[in-house]
């Protein structure tokens, strides 16, 4: 019955906090997407890139790569996208966040894969953010030189650096509470209930970016944002993984391999909802593209794709009845959609299926909602549990748009990992 009420509530918070998603995109077709900064080309720490984030007036490269399975080659341009703290489109003119032509020619390079049983064009694009002139949310957009159609669209994010922010996170038993210090100037705000906008996600749920409706507190130099609803996240539990880097060599997530219809398949054990807490590393749902069969080559060409097959066992029977059930991360989707989204199988009481992914470490959990609310945020609570131990990465953005300004200014971007990062004392 506890169990109940704790999960009622944190669906009932999941629901009230969906505001905005970034409009994200991926034509059909197009597989493993990652934008990263240049020198972020190595897996260390047991981490992989989180949200992207750049510093206005620096000019900073970023590498994007991806997949188009059964694509050819050809010529495309990226361009960028301002939109406001809400994700909105901005009301900037592209001459006023862009220096130059929004549209950049010649960045790409193509490469075709090398001896798979999926075929796909490798594509690596550098992403330089020196002609961007203002600060907030950005999009950057990819599209064919030939026809200007949408090839995917990635959020970054671009900040002024104006202010410092301190992060504290209040472990429950279930619950990881965010609280936040913005140490902004004495003059700079007259009235930051209105002026200010600071919001807060989980990892990459980019799906449930939840805004706190004003600050706590307003004191000399400081807004504190504490005790905000909106900011209580469920806690989770560690995400599960899908080693697919051998198809010769099972890796730690038991799989069967099996080769069938010119792929091969991956079938994951069957998946239940924990019966408690136990920490283990995660990429906190990325994924890491590398193949073990073989060692010399470039892995971006040579590891393959494969259909990775999922099972996950509810605790209740009755759930196949009443919820939708997904399984996310960066190899599946973060999103709920019909490419991730599991049906329910009466004769085996269990929900299943399967997702095209490339060789590589994947992080995947299963979230669900009531059929009745399909448009509510998915949540772990019923399928993996909250626990307030759990390491999570949160993302904190604060906007603010002073009187006469016409964009949301993004004046400061902190992560804070609830193991790695120092908790603030915030009064």
């Amino acid at each position: 019955m506890i169990r109940a009420t704790i999960s009622a509530t944190l669906l009932l918070m999941g629901a009230e906090c969906m505001a905005a998603t970034p409009p994200t995109y991926r034509a059909s077709g197009v597989k493993t997407v990652e934008l990263r900064h240049e020198s972020a080309s190595d897996r260390r720490d047991g981490r992989v890139p989180g949200c992207v984030v750049c510093h206005l007036g620096q000019a900073e490269t970023l590498t994007l790569s991806f997949d188009i399975i059964d694509g050819g080659t050809e010529s495309l341009y990226y361009s960028f996208s301002h939109y406001d703290a809400r994700w909105e489109e901005s009301d900037l003119m592209e001459m006023e966040y862009v220096d130059g032509l929004n549209k950049i020619y010649g960045s790409e390079t193509s490469r075709l894969s090398f001896n798979t049983t999926v075929a796909f064009v490798h594509y690596t694009m550098s992403v330089s953010t020196e002609p961007i002139l203002a600060s907030g949310n950005y999009m950057v957009e990819v599209r064919g030189a030939s026809d200007d159609r949408l090839i995917l669209r990635e959020p970054l994010w671009v900040t002024e650096d104006a202010c410092g922010v301190g992060v504290r996170v209040d472990k429950g038993d279930a619950t990881q509470d965010i609280g936040v210090a913005v140490r902004w100037p004495r003059h700079g705000l007259k009235q930051p209930e209105r002026q200010m906008t600071a919001c807060a996600w989980q990892n990459k749920r980019l799906d449930d970016i939840r805004y706190a409706e004003g600050p706590t507190f307003v004191r000399p130099d400081e807004i504190t944002y504490q005790h905000i609803d909106a900011w209580r996240f469920c806690g989770g539990t560690e995400w599960r993984w899908l080693d697919s880097r051998s198809i010769r060599q099972l890796g730690v997530s038991d799989l069967g391999v099996s080769y069938a219809g010119g792929m091969y398949h991956y079938t994951c054990a069957t998946d239940t909802r924990p019966k408690g807490y136990t920490y283990r590393e995660d990429f906190d749902g990325g994924q890491w593209v590398e193949t073990r069969d073989r060692q010399d080559d470039d892995s971006a060409v040579v590891a393959d794709y494969g259909m990775a097959h999922f099972t996950y066992l509810p605790s209740e029977a009755s759930m196949l009845e009443t919820h939708e059930v997904y399984v996310i991360g960066d190899a599946t989707g973060w999103e709920p959609t019909s490419g991730n989204r599991l049906e329910a199988d009466g004769s085996t009481m269990s929900f299943g299926g399967q997702c095209l992914i490339k060789q590589g470490l994947h992080n995947y959990l299963y979230v669900s909602r009531l059929k009745k609310r399909g448009r509510e945020m998915p949540q772990m609570t019923e399928t993996e549990g909250c626990y307030g131990e759990t390491e999570n990465d949160y993302n904190i953005a604060i906007y603010v748009r002073r009187p006469g300004d016409t964009y949301d200014h993004l004046v400061a971007f902190k992560t804070h990992n609830t193991l790695k990062s120092p908790s603030e004392f915030i009064m």
